[in-house]
């Protein structure tokens, strides 16, 4: 860890001891409070001390240094972006600066916005509704159940939470203080057009503070150029989770939902190590700045994985993959990837499989996905005998196979010159790489499956001796 780094850390641990101390200077506000029985809203006493505003409404929450730093950032800065891991107390440190400026100002309004509108209700606000519910003392308003439809007091303070892609619903929101906190704002959906339309809301108003936080998956866009270009206008953070769990290891704290010194080493296995593009993003909080040439970058699959839970699963044709390999134990797995339209359905791996056994999995699969009266779609991998052998036989059941049951079963020959744009890819299996591209660009959504999200980003475009594009090769691929 460099010099800074640990000055940083240390800095933040005393900003965490000051918040413990700061509990006790509002007893005596609490004692007023039980005496007078009611407080005068906004509660203008606290619009400089986030701190002394948790301590008072939520004497139970233990902050860590970094929550403590974001929300001494916000109270002084009017522009703040943090980059930050994954399981180090985010959401909860958004909904607390989103409750303390609702609270603290008079027509406040805020704005929370996440990548989607499933992350923003099931994240977010089901964070704030828990806040709510265990404060010490109420906070008024009237909280709907959706963020969209907001979280209102009598005298208009209010919060609401959107989209990024609800663009038509942040341009021309106003108020005497305006706060915009702007969650996942390295989504590619958290355009320069978005953060124009949040930078010209605020223009002229009295009080405003804009908040962007994110792992920093995108070396571009709006949230990447606050570290950057426009570095000298924002107070800048900077998460790694590994200092939140070492912290809380060093305490014995055990906090729901924050990492630990377990997960990290988990997730240093699972990503490859932490030097690993996946690791420095999700758990160290760093852009990567090497994306260029890989045909899936990480933003595109992050974004890809974070629309799954809002994607249909019942529109579009069903079509399955399957990637054959010898019975041998020790050798390849048989993969079966199960797609519907834009919907990846799931994915399954076994090893030493028949090849009766294979076509017994793909007449499963068919009869658990397929809708009545469709005719979907088996591709296989023909490439070597095993693959050629399989295909023949599927084919046939396809052949015979009556109405309700009907499926085709295509032979895909991945090794074969590109068939549809021959200037522009070397081989079939290019084709389908880009097409797979093309197809998660335009809304895919795939599962958030660690060893298919690796396998994805090593891959690289280079060119043969005629200029055409070739993906990185099978063999160089493979993850553990």
């Amino acid at each position: 860890m460099s010099s800074k780094r640990v000055a940083e850390v240390v800095k933040a641990r005393e900003l965490a001891q000051a918040f413990t101390l700061r509990r006790d200077l509002v007893d005596g506000l609490r004692a007023f409070v039980k005496a007078q029985g009611a407080l005068s809203w906004p509660l203008v006493q606290f619009q400089s001390d986030p701190l002394g505003f948790v301590a008072f409404f939520f004497p139970w929450l233990t902050l860590l240094p970094n929550q403590v730093e974001f929300l001494l950032a916000i109270a002084s800065h009017p522009q703040v972006a943090c980059r930050s891991g994954n399981k180090a107390g985010k959401s909860l440190s958004i909904v607390l600066a989103a409750l303390w400026f609702y609270a603290c100002f008079p027509d406040a309004r805020v704005v929370m916005m996440s990548s989607a509108a499933a992350q923003t209700d099931s994240v977010l606000w089901r964070q704030m509704s828990l806040i709510l519910r265990r404060s010490a003392h109420p906070i008024p308003g009237t909280l709907a159940k959706l963020a969209r439809s907001g979280f209102k007091a009598d005298d208009l303070r209010e919060i609401v939470g959107l989209s990024t892609d609800e663009a038509e619903r942040v341009s021309g929101t106003s108020g005497g203080a305006l706060m915009y906190i702007v969650d996942e704002s390295s989504a590619p959906s958290f355009d320069e057009l978005m953060f124009q339309a949040v930078v010209g809301n605020t223009a002229g108003t009295g009080t405003m503070r804009i908040v962007l936080s994110s792992n920093p998956t995108r070396a571009s866009g709006p949230f990447y150029a606050c570290f950057y270009e426009r570095a000298e206008h924002w107070k800048l953070l900077h998460v790694d989770t590994r200092d939140v769990a070492r912290y809380c290891d060093e305490r014995g704290l055990s906090i729901p939902g924050i990492a630990n010194g377990k997960r990290i080493v988990q997730w240093a296995a699972e990503y490859g190590g932490e030097d690993s593009p996946f690791f420095m993003v999700r758990v160290r909080g760093e852009f990567l700045l090497n994306e260029v040439g890989r045909i899936f970058p990480l933003d595109l699959i992050t974004a890809s994985q974070q629309r799954h839970s809002s994607t249909s699963d019942g529109d579009g044709e069903l079509s399955i993959g399957v990637d054959p390999s010898g019975p041998a134990e020790g050798g390849d797995e048989y993969a079966f990837s199960i797609v519907r339209g834009y919907h990846h359905l799931g994915m399954f791996t076994f090893a030493g499989l028949t090849e009766d056994a294979a076509i017994d999995h793909i007449l499963g699969f068919l009869r658990t996905y397929r809708n009545a009266d469709e005719c979907p779609l088996v591709n296989i991998d023909c490439v070597g005998p095993i693959g050629f052998a399989l295909h023949r036989r599927v084919d046939a059941i396809a052949r015979g196979a009556s109405p309700p049951k009907r499926f085709k079963a295509n032979a895909i020959n991945a090794t074969a010159k590109a068939k549809y744009e021959p200037q522009n890819y070397d081989k079939v299996r290019d084709e389908l790489f880009a097409g797979l591209r093309k197809w998660m660009e335009n809304g895919g959504s795939i599962l958030s499956d660690h060893r298919l999200a690796a396998e994805l980003h090593v891959m690289q475009w280079s060119q043969n001796v005629h200029g055409a594009l070739k993906a990185t090769p099978k063999e160089d691929i493979r993850t553990d």
